[in-house]
Protein backbone atom coordinates (compact mmCIF):
# COMPACT_ATOMS: atom_id res chain seq x y z
CA UNK A 1 0.00 0.00 0.00
CA UNK A 2 1.45 2.74 -1.38
CA UNK A 3 1.14 6.36 0.70
CA UNK A 4 -0.77 8.96 -1.43
CA UNK A 5 -2.51 6.16 -3.25
CA UNK A 6 -5.60 4.27 -2.90
CA UNK A 7 -6.00 0.38 -2.96
CA UNK A 8 -8.79 -2.12 -4.06
CA UNK A 9 -9.06 -5.29 -1.99
CA UNK A 10 -11.07 -8.03 -3.33
CA UNK A 11 -12.83 -10.03 -0.65
CA UNK A 12 -14.03 -13.47 -2.04
CA UNK A 13 -15.68 -16.09 0.02
CA UNK A 14 -17.13 -19.65 -0.44
CA UNK A 15 -19.48 -21.91 0.87
CA UNK A 16 -19.40 -26.11 1.16
CA UNK A 17 -22.05 -25.67 -2.01
CA UNK A 18 -19.96 -24.23 -3.74
CA UNK A 19 -21.81 -20.31 -3.63
CA UNK A 20 -19.60 -17.34 -3.53
CA UNK A 21 -19.67 -13.80 -2.62
CA UNK A 22 -17.20 -11.02 -3.60
CA UNK A 23 -17.13 -7.78 -2.52
CA UNK A 24 -14.50 -4.93 -2.35
CA UNK A 25 -13.02 -2.16 0.10
CA UNK A 26 -10.55 0.63 -0.07
CA UNK A 27 -7.67 1.58 1.24
CA UNK A 28 -5.99 4.90 1.25
CA UNK A 29 -2.88 5.64 2.66
CA UNK A 30 -2.07 9.57 3.39
CA UNK A 31 1.37 10.69 3.96
CA UNK A 32 0.62 12.52 7.39
CA UNK A 33 5.14 12.63 8.12
CA UNK A 34 6.69 16.25 7.33
CA UNK A 35 10.13 16.94 5.21
CA UNK A 36 13.18 16.63 6.66
CA UNK A 37 15.14 20.26 6.51
CA UNK A 38 18.90 20.41 6.60
CA UNK A 39 20.15 23.64 6.91
CA UNK A 40 23.95 24.80 7.12
CA UNK A 41 24.71 26.98 10.31
CA UNK A 42 24.28 30.13 10.62
CA UNK A 43 27.24 31.88 8.88
CA UNK A 44 29.53 35.45 10.02
CA UNK A 45 30.79 36.94 7.59
CA UNK A 46 33.77 40.10 7.28
CA UNK A 47 33.27 43.01 5.35
CA UNK A 48 36.96 44.14 4.93
CA UNK A 49 35.83 46.68 1.86
CA UNK A 50 32.76 47.98 0.10
CA UNK A 51 29.71 48.98 1.76
CA UNK A 52 27.82 45.52 1.33
CA UNK A 53 27.96 41.31 0.79
CA UNK A 54 26.27 40.38 -2.45
CA UNK A 55 24.54 36.97 -3.05
CA UNK A 56 26.95 36.07 -5.24
CA UNK A 57 29.33 36.09 -2.59
CA UNK A 58 31.03 32.81 -2.33
CA UNK A 59 30.25 31.99 1.49
CA UNK A 60 26.33 33.45 0.77
CA UNK A 61 26.26 30.65 -1.93
CA UNK A 62 27.70 28.13 -0.30
CA UNK A 63 25.53 28.60 2.26
CA UNK A 64 22.53 28.60 0.52
CA UNK A 65 23.56 25.37 -1.55
CA UNK A 66 23.74 23.47 1.77
CA UNK A 67 20.17 23.80 2.56
CA UNK A 68 18.42 20.21 1.61
CA UNK A 69 14.88 18.98 1.80
CA UNK A 70 13.98 15.28 1.64
CA UNK A 71 10.94 13.59 2.73
CA UNK A 72 10.10 9.28 3.36
CA UNK A 73 7.72 9.51 0.58
CA UNK A 74 8.84 11.85 -2.14
CA UNK A 75 12.53 11.90 -1.68
CA UNK A 76 14.60 15.05 -2.61
CA UNK A 77 12.66 18.11 -2.51
CA UNK A 78 13.11 21.49 -3.08
CA UNK A 79 14.41 24.21 -0.72
CA UNK A 80 12.44 27.52 -0.80
CA UNK A 81 14.14 30.89 0.51
CA UNK A 82 13.41 34.17 0.95
CA UNK A 83 17.06 35.22 0.41
CA UNK A 84 17.95 39.09 -0.49
CA UNK A 85 20.02 39.97 -3.39
CA UNK A 86 22.59 41.75 -0.90
CA UNK A 87 23.52 41.80 2.79
CA UNK A 88 24.22 44.76 5.00
CA UNK A 89 27.20 45.55 7.23
CA UNK A 90 26.61 45.41 10.88
CA UNK A 91 23.45 43.63 10.31
CA UNK A 92 21.81 40.39 10.93
CA UNK A 93 19.57 38.93 8.27
CA UNK A 94 16.95 36.19 8.94
CA UNK A 95 17.10 34.31 6.13
CA UNK A 96 13.80 31.52 5.80
CA UNK A 97 13.95 27.76 4.69
CA UNK A 98 10.94 25.70 3.84
CA UNK A 99 9.75 22.44 2.11
CA UNK A 100 6.56 21.20 1.36
CA UNK A 101 6.46 17.08 0.11
CA UNK A 102 3.18 16.55 -2.82
CA UNK A 103 0.87 15.81 -0.07
CA UNK A 104 1.11 19.54 1.44
CA UNK A 105 3.03 18.42 4.36
CA UNK A 106 5.68 21.15 5.11
CA UNK A 107 8.96 22.51 7.09
CA UNK A 108 10.44 25.82 7.66
CA UNK A 109 13.41 26.85 9.57
CA UNK A 110 15.07 29.81 9.43
CA UNK A 111 19.59 30.82 9.78
CA UNK A 112 20.93 33.93 9.54
CA UNK A 113 23.46 36.02 8.23
CA UNK A 114 25.64 38.30 10.35
CA UNK A 115 28.55 40.70 8.37
CA UNK A 116 30.51 42.30 10.32
CA UNK A 117 32.51 45.94 9.27
CA UNK A 118 35.76 44.85 9.24
CA UNK A 119 37.24 47.92 7.25
CA UNK A 120 39.58 50.76 8.62
CA UNK A 121 39.04 54.20 7.36
CA UNK A 122 40.83 56.31 5.88
CA UNK A 123 42.90 58.89 7.14
CA UNK A 124 43.84 61.59 5.04
CA UNK A 125 46.26 64.15 6.36
CA UNK A 126 47.73 67.26 5.57
CA UNK A 127 50.88 67.77 4.43
CA UNK A 128 53.17 69.28 7.36
CA UNK A 129 53.38 72.99 7.31
CA UNK A 130 55.71 75.07 9.33
CA UNK A 131 55.37 78.07 11.39
CA UNK A 132 57.19 81.23 11.63
CA UNK A 133 57.06 82.90 15.49
CA UNK A 134 59.08 86.12 15.98
CA UNK A 135 58.06 85.65 20.00
CA UNK A 136 59.19 82.60 20.60
CA UNK A 137 55.38 81.73 22.18
CA UNK A 138 53.67 79.06 21.30
CA UNK A 139 51.34 79.12 18.42
CA UNK A 140 47.30 79.06 19.51
CA UNK A 141 45.10 76.71 17.62
CA UNK A 142 43.16 79.43 16.71
CA UNK A 143 46.07 80.58 14.74
CA UNK A 144 44.54 80.58 11.04
CA UNK A 145 47.38 78.67 9.46
CA UNK A 146 46.85 75.62 12.14
CA UNK A 147 43.19 75.81 11.90
CA UNK A 148 43.36 75.42 7.95
CA UNK A 149 45.86 72.55 9.17
CA UNK A 150 43.64 70.89 11.32
CA UNK A 151 40.92 71.08 9.10
CA UNK A 152 42.14 69.69 6.27
CA UNK A 153 42.42 66.24 7.78
CA UNK A 154 39.48 63.84 6.49
CA UNK A 155 38.41 60.52 6.98
CA UNK A 156 36.02 58.00 5.28
CA UNK A 157 35.10 54.95 5.44
CA UNK A 158 33.77 52.48 2.93
CA UNK A 159 30.08 51.74 5.37
CA UNK A 160 29.86 54.93 7.34
CA UNK A 161 31.05 57.17 4.45
CA UNK A 162 32.68 60.68 5.69
CA UNK A 163 33.72 60.12 9.31
CA UNK A 164 34.21 63.09 11.84
CA UNK A 165 38.42 63.35 12.74
CA UNK A 166 39.50 64.08 16.06
CA UNK A 167 42.98 65.83 17.19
Amino acid sequence: FLPGATTVVTFTSADTAGNTATATASVTVTDTGDPTLTLPENLVISLASGSEVPDTDPAVTAFFAAASASDDVDGSLSVTDNAPTTYLPSTVTVNNFSAVDAAGNSVSDSRTITVNDTGVPSLTVPTPIAIATDTGSTVPITDPAIAAFIAAATATDDVDGALTVSN
